[in-house]
């Protein structure tokens, strides 16, 4: 996944998670202070911390616009939040965003967050998603509202990898990002699109695979998900489904000196 930049009143990071091959990411302290427009390039995903009387508030932005979620911003908050701990005791806490609120944490396993799925529907004329998706669709769901989610299981990797979305159409056509996934034996591989925001495939997954982790489960019952993102910054993340629609995520990174 792309660099993700956090920022708080007087410290700033900008650290990288769920990328390059076995999902590793950094994290690297910058100075302090900085102005977050000046020192983070456009096409790095912003994560703005604030400490309000209600909690902590974070506020994403992605290409210079703000954004409803950032799964890799949320996972590298959760292992600022950590380390960042005097005690270094293990901690869950929630933070407020523009969607609700979400709880991360960090645990013997390392950052999750936990997020709700959105409310999913049959898809409706699966013969347009195809041609929009330019796969074979054997079955698929639409997840939240107009500008949210679209997903399409196709039949295997071979599949999968072949696909080319016409996304100049899928843009035109719907507000939804594209999630485009399949079954590989243990595990389940995923591609993103999201020409609505200008990427012809995004390594972003955190968010849309809590999105797919409860498609699988409602169409195969599976409440655990290993998924690998198969764009070339993609990595591996782990959901588990634990209550109705409440998806627990993991990611991995490191830290590095600056």
């Amino acid at each position: 996944m792309p660099l993700a930049c956090l920022s708080m009143t007087d410290e700033a990071f900008v650290c990288q998670s769920f990328c390059g091959p076995g999902a590793t990411g950094n994290i690297h302290q910058i100075e302090a202070g900085v102005s977050l427009r000046r020192n983070c390039p456009t096409d790095i995903p912003l994560v703005q911390l604030s400490i309000t009387k209600q909690g902590y508030r974070v506020d994403f932005w992605q290409n210079g616009r703000p954004v409803r979620r950032c799964g890799s911003g949320t996972i590298a908050l959760a292992a600022y939040l950590y380390h960042r701990r005097t005690d270094g005791d293990f901690f869950h806490t929630r933070v407020h965003t523009h969607t609700g609120t979400i709880e991360l944490g960090y645990d013997p396993l390392g950052p999750y967050y936990v997020d709700r799925a959105l409310p999913q529907l049959p898809l409706r004329q699966p013969r347009l998603w195809s041609h929009l998706g330019n796969l074979r669709i054997i079955h698929g769901a639409y997840a939240g509202g107009r500008g949210e989610y679209c997903i399409a299981l196709c039949q295997n990797r071979q599949e999968l990898i072949a696909a080319k979305p016409r996304l100049h159409q899928f843009a035109l056509y719907t507000g939804r990002a594209l999630i485009a996934a399949c079954k590989a034996g243990d595990s389940t591989h995923m591609r993103y699109f999201a020409p609505q925001y200008g990427q012809q495939e995004d390594a972003a997954t955190g968010s849309a695979s809590v999105q797919l982790a409860e498609f699988i489960y409602r169409l195969a019952g599976q409440t655990h998900l290993d998924i690998q993102q198969l764009s070339s910054q993609g990595g591996r993340i782990q959901c588990r489904r634990i209550s109705p629609a409440m998806i627990k995520v993991r990611g991995q990174y490191r830290i590095c000196s600056q």
